[in-house]
């Protein structure tokens, strides 16, 4: 359950807040930055919001909020010296949005035993909030893997770049089999665990190629474990950010990325935003300021502002053809036709033959 998002005043404890996740397949795509300006944005909309620095070991979010390295964080709550992370969450100059301080410093945090993370995970459901934004670490620690398994639906950071992308679909290739590593593990059943370590260890060119062939590899042994693999699939509703794009017609990748992870990991992605390159989120940097209060207007602002409003009235329901919708907004290709209608218009028809064309250099 999370907290009703339709009603401001309600209060966040019944049902929790909504948990929402920010990960990355690698560094550098302004995953941080994001987070701490989405957080900014939906306080602005009326949201009581939390933003929780998660990126133990390399811990920045503050920077991106404008906010000194003075406080308490998880670490002590994590250590035993701080029993409520109600009690470390930080006051910001933003009506609505406090901020919990990550560590950078305390060693061994960025790999937590499972005892910690499921403490941590409890604490952060029962926060005070409506929304609470979760800055996770870059790349595919299972730490990582754990924070953003804790729904169904998080966001992913990517820039529209071949490596960054790659990065992104071996994210969600790791999180779909941690997913499904956790889930068949409580079957208690040690031939299935065998079975799916050696799958998963087997020489690259031996690997099943897609979500499907792996089912039907264990399907040969345990039927039923194959359909719980295939519905894990299908639930999974990654949320994709392209930032820091060049030029509008950049969103075509969202084509290839849709098709691969349709393809190879049987998951259908929702696209819910594209921001394009600013020079003003370094110089805010630079200044020890957060982008959106120095810059609240512009493109990069409006698409920020724009994120968040879809979060607010979409994010508990599946939206379709988000490529598509992102596409025909930012470079007018036409709508995709219906099913049995005439072919494609000529800039359609361009726009996934390059989208193809990216797509042959992905492989999650």
């Amino acid at each position: 359950m999370v907290a009703d998002l339709s009603n401001p005043g309600a209060d966040p404890r019944p049902g929790g807040p909504l948990l929402l996740p920010v990960a990355s397949g690698k560094g550098g795509v302004g995953k941080s930055f994001l987070a701490a300006n989405l957080a900014i944005a939906l306080a602005a909309r009326g949201r009581r919001t939390i933003v929780c620095d998660l990126d133990f070991g390399a811990s920045s979010l503050h920077r991106f909020l404008g906010l000194p390295n003075r406080n308490p964080g998880l670490s002590d709550f994590l250590c035993g010296h701080a029993g409520d992370l109600e009690d470390l969450a930080v006051e910001t100059p933003w009506e609505r949005l406090r901020f919990l301080p990550g560590d950078g410093w305390t060693p061994l945090l960025a790999n937590l035993p499972g005892a910690k993370k499921a403490k941590l995970i409890r604490h952060l459901a029962r926060l005070a909030a409506d929304v609470v934004v979760l800055d996770l670490g870059a790349g595919s620690s299972l730490s990582t893997l754990d924070f953003f398994g804790m729904t169904e639906a998080g966001l992913l950071v990517s820039t529209p770049d071949a490596a960054a992308l790659g990065g992104m679909l071996v994210f969600l290739k790791n999180d779909l089999h941690r997913r499904i590593e956790k889930r068949l593990a409580a079957w208690k059943n040690p031939a299935l665990s065998r079975l799916l370590k050696a799958e998963r260890e087997k020489p690259l060119a031996s690997q099943a190629s897609s979500l499907e062939e792996f089912a039907a590899r264990i399907a040969a042994a345990f039927p039923p474990a194959a359909a719980e693999i295939r519905s894990l699939g299908e639930g999974l509703r990654p949320r994709v950010v392209l930032n820091r794009a060049l030029r509008d017609e950049e969103i075509e990748v969202a084509y290839a990325v849709e098709n691969a992870l349709r393809v190879k990991l049987g998951v259908t992605p929702e696209f819910y935003g594209f921001i394009r390159e600013d020079p003003a989120v370094a110089e805010a940097l630079r200044r020890g300021r957060a982008f959106l209060a120095d810059h609240p207007e512009g493109p990069a602002a409006e698409a920020l502002h724009r994120l968040a409003g879809r979060i607010d009235r979409y994010w508990e329901r599946r939206v379709p053809d988000t490529a598509d919708r992102l596409a025909r907004r930012l470079i007018r290709i036409p709508a995709k036709p219906p099913v049995g209608a005439p072919a494609r218009p000529a800039a359609r028809l361009a726009a996934l033959g390059r989208a193809v064309r990216i797509l042959r250099g992905l492989r999650p």
